[in-house]
């Protein structure tokens, strides 16, 4: 019988939560769907009690390496980290997430200290936060 109580209180990964710091290494337990305030969303749910909503990218990554089954997502580990996707009117910074060991290369490498990402995330660092952020679309 599955034990949905380390679930209760987990969090979601945010972009905030990487920036700046080395990617994480998590285990997925299972992923979801789930409605989200633009429409049906799938989250990935860790081990570890954090979950995170997938974007198009991540889900692509984890189709190409594990499959399009969801239900067959469950025991790999990811490697999930702050990288940048492409957007309606250029690059935005993002969550994404791939297996870890697949033999393809990571899609999207970790932004350096110099990385336009890094920089804009230490401006709003210095700004006072990353609430002020304008919408890319």
């Amino acid at each position: 019988m599955g034990n949905a109580r380390k679930y209760a209180g987990s969090s979601y990964i945010k972009l905030s939560d990487l920036h700046d710091k080395p990617s994480l290494r998590e285990r997925i337990s299972f992923a979801k769907e789930e409605d989200g305030k633009y429409g049906e969303k799938l989250v990935l749910f860790f081990e570890s009690g954090k979950k995170l909503s997938l974007n198009a990218t991540s889900v692509g990554n984890l189709i190409r390496d594990i499959g399009q089954d969801y239900d067959n997502w469950g025991g790999h580990d990811v490697r999930v980290f702050a990288g940048e996707v492409d957007f309606q009117h250029g690059k935005a910074d993002a969550v994404l997430v791939e297996l870890i060991g697949a033999d393809t290369p990571p899609s999207t490498p970790p932004p350096s200290a110099a990385s336009p990402a890094a920089k804009k995330a230490a401006a709003r660092k210095a700004a006072g936060g990353d609430m002020d952020d304008e919408i890319p679309w």
